[in-house]
């Protein structure tokens, strides 16, 4: 049987793992995981309507603008609810605006919904990215979490955090160079490229589905502590 045909069933089946994960684990999710949730059944949807199209031999390529607007805006709003008290909302909706016009004004000017949204995709993961490392940086900076339920859980939680913040990074740094790759195979019909490429983007995707489910089941919510005597 062919790797390549073995790693695509992969790609399309393992989205589930997180998508059952967050269904699961979605009684316990704080409100920033609620969010996240969103961010899977989102990936679910663009992943199996690409497949879907592909199969029936539909240019898919429109999905992927459609899908650096929306991870930009879920994972925006994912990482303010966690930094909250470090980052304004109203940056956070500035961001989420900013990059839609910006792709709009890239479809119709640069790279048409026919063709792949190379720029916005770098630009998402250099937002993505930025968002992660400030996250990061922030909670390091408290060294007892402070007493809201938002902070404890993340704080109690770093474990789950940890899986998730890794599944992106790897994905989000890996996958940037692969896909420049692929971009330029397509464009000079380097088809046999083009192919080895996408196989190596779709196991980035594993790689960041299983990270992410892993740290969604981890997850546990942490009840405030009442002092019984006060």
């Amino acid at each position: 049987m062919n790797i390549d045909f073995v790693i695509k069933i992969v790609e399309i089946f393992i989205f589930l793992y997180p998508l059952i994960a967050s269904v699961i684990q979605y009684k316990e999710f704080t409100r920033a995981l609620e969010i996240f949730s969103g961010y899977i059944l989102f990936a679910v949807i663009i992943e199996w309507t690409g497949h879907y199209l592909g199969f029936l031999g539909k240019n898919n390529l429109f999905l992927a603008h459609i899908y650096v607007v929306g991870i930009v805006a879920i994972l925006s709003l994912y990482y303010g609810s966690i930094m909250k008290e470090f980052i304004h909302r109203k940056w956070i909706i500035t961001i989420i605006i900013s990059f839609a016009i910006l792709t709009v004004l890239n479809a119709i000017y640069l790279q048409p919904l026919s063709t792949f949204p190379i720029y916005m995709i770098i630009l998402s993961s250099i937002i993505i990215l930025t968002l992660i490392f400030l996250s990061m940086y922030e909670r390091s900076k408290r060294a007892m979490p402070k007493i809201t339920i938002n902070a404890m859980n993340y704080e109690r939680n770093r474990i789950s955090y940890f899986f998730i913040n890794t599944g992106l990074i790897i994905f989000h740094v890996a996958a940037v160079p692969v896909l420049i790759c692929v971009d330029l195979a397509l464009k000079r019909h380097y088809n046999g490229l083009a192919i080895d490429m996408w196989t190596i983007y779709r196991c980035l995707l594993i790689i960041m589905q299983i990270f992410i489910g892993t740290g969604l089941l981890k997850f546990k919510r942490i009840k405030p502590y009442i002092d019984p005597e006060g």
